[in-house]
């Protein structure tokens, strides 16, 4: 009886899932393609070796979606963020355009997977806990190392249990310039529609460094000599 009642409903629960991962997967494919103006990658230059803003900072922007979204809803933002640096579901880096593609479902069916089974096992509350200061740390090195940012894992653990909701919008802020390119709530990277992923600019998202004092002056006694 468990056989013949049990088998044929997960295989039609795989094939929902499968159908609703491959449902994100196309958008998502979509979205992070399609042609942008080559003018707007000007407002995405991030700057390297400090955060754009300071981690205490989100309150400047509690009149606007970024805010609420980090606060009342810090695990869909946390999986834009993923999907913007193109990570994997478990912030691994190193992930197949395909894999990066269905991130935003994977990690939002984990945790609907999670506080589906809390109400039978209240021993999972402690378990997502633990993974999600997991995931959120570890999607916070994973920003830190892309633009040169100082900083170590047990900083980042502390930012996360202290005020994960401030992590994350301090990283949405910092990617792309929020009055060129506002947040947008309901898009899967948090991008609005004009602004050019992350994973189509490479390098050219950062500013380069200014040159220092030291470069200058040698600049300066080249050209001397040239001319004597």
């Amino acid at each position: 009886m468990r056989l013949l009642m049990g088998e044929p409903f997960a295989l039609r629960f795989q094939r929902e899932v499968f159908k609703l991962m491959k449902s994100f997967s196309f958008i998502t494919h979509k979205r992070l393609c399609r042609r942008r103006e080559p003018a707007s990658i000007q407002g995405t230059a991030a700057p390297r070796g400090r955060w754009r803003k300071c981690i205490f900072s989100c309150f400047d922007t509690a009149c606007t979606g970024t805010f609420w979204m980090g606060f009342l809803c810090p695990v869909i933002q946390t999986a834009q963020l993923q999907t913007r640096f193109n990570l994997g579901w478990l912030s691994e880096t190193e992930v197949s355009p395909e894999v990066a593609r269905r991130t935003f479902a994977m990690s939002i069916i984990v945790f609907l997977a999670f506080w589906t089974y809390i109400g039978w096992l209240p021993e999972l509350l402690t378990v997502y806990v633990v993974f999600y200061l997991f995931v959120q740390t570890r999607l916070r090195r994973n920003a830190r190392l892309r633009y040169d940012i100082p900083g170590n894992a047990f900083i980042d653990l502390i930012y996360t249990l202290v005020c994960g909701c401030c992590s994350t919008i301090q990283m949405v802020r910092h990617t792309h310039d929020e009055n060129v390119y506002p947040y947008d709530a309901c898009a899967i990277d948090g991008l609005s529609i004009d602004a050019p992923p992350l994973a189509c600019l490479g390098t050219n998202d950062v500013e380069s460094p200014a040159p220092t004092s030291q470069t200058n002056e040698v600049t300066e006694v080249t050209v001397e000599a040239t001319f004597v």
